[in-house]
């Protein structure tokens, strides 16, 4: 069932066609309008971002660690 929390959680939001088709029209609409204004330094505009464009990472930390700090933890795992 794509309306439970599973779902969800695992595929992310849905949107119906309604939903699609309105984001479509608000794409032309704001590339019609960038046109029609013929600035040369206007930026181009960008698309709605749609639920499945959405880059899915998770980031642990910042950078590696020494192997020495990496072996006190672990030995310390050990330990437990």
């Amino acid at each position: 069932m794509p309306e439970t929390a599973l779902a969800h959680a695992v595929y992310g939001e849905r949107w119906s066609i309604t939903d699609q088709l309105l984001a479509l029209i608000f794409d032309v609409l704001q590339l019609g309008n960038w046109q029609r204004a013929r600035k040369r330094t206007a930026p181009k505009p960008k698309p709605l971002v749609r639920p499945w464009q959405r880059k899915k990472t998770t980031s642990l930390g910042r950078d590696a660690i020494p192997i020495s700090q990496f072996d006190d933890w672990w030995e310390s795992k050990k330990r437990k």
